[in-house]
């Protein structure tokens, strides 16, 4: 089956040694990303916004894999 846009938590949630994929499975992280447009303050706040959304979501994925943040942000 696939698993589009949302599948990318679940790799990270689970029991240590209990999380796997497939072989030929591939699991792929997008970027947040927001189609922002109005006034440069709204522009500015959409981007603060999804640069924050972007830091949340690597702190979670490294609290859940256990690999340290730097790592997790050069994915």
């Amino acid at each position: 089956g696939t698993s589009g846009e949302y599948g990318k938590s679940p790799p990270c949630g689970g029991s240590p040694g209990c999380r796997f994929s497939l072989p030929n499975a591939r699991i792929m992280l997008h970027q947040p990303r927001g189609g922002s447009q109005g006034t440069v303050a709204n522009i500015d706040i959409a981007a603060k916004e999804i640069l924050r959304t972007r830091e949340n979501l690597n702190k979670l994925y490294s609290h859940h894999t256990g690999r340290p943040l730097d790592v997790i942000e050069t994915v």
